[in-house]
């Protein structure tokens, strides 16, 4: 389920959620790839985007698969993943 109510950008403490951070990434000679992180342990969205973005930076694999370094990050988004009482995972976008 996905939905349009935004999330808060910090979650009161001892709160934790997952988080899915997706970043367009441009490459030189292969275009815009779309990378997606799922993250847990951070308690907002800043907190989440920074751990894609380190990450992202760390991972060599993903350099060789895209062909070369990566020349920029175009976007993020960032959707915190939060399962409702009756165990439903739901998708609110942040702002």
């Amino acid at each position: 389920m996905l939905t349009d109510q935004p999330a808060p950008d910090h979650l009161p403490s001892g709160e934790e959620d997952k988080w899915l951070v997706g970043l367009e990434v441009e490459y030189a000679g292969t275009g815009v790839v779309r990378l997606y992180y799922i993250l847990d342990h951070a308690t907002g969205r800043r907190q989440a985007q920074d751990a894609a973005l380190r990450l992202f930076h760390e991972d060599r694999e993903q350099t060789a698969r895209a062909g070369g370094p990566p020349e920029r990050v175009r976007g993020v988004e960032v959707q915190r993943i939060h399962q409702d009482p009756l165990g439903e995972l739901i998708l609110v976008r942040c702002a």
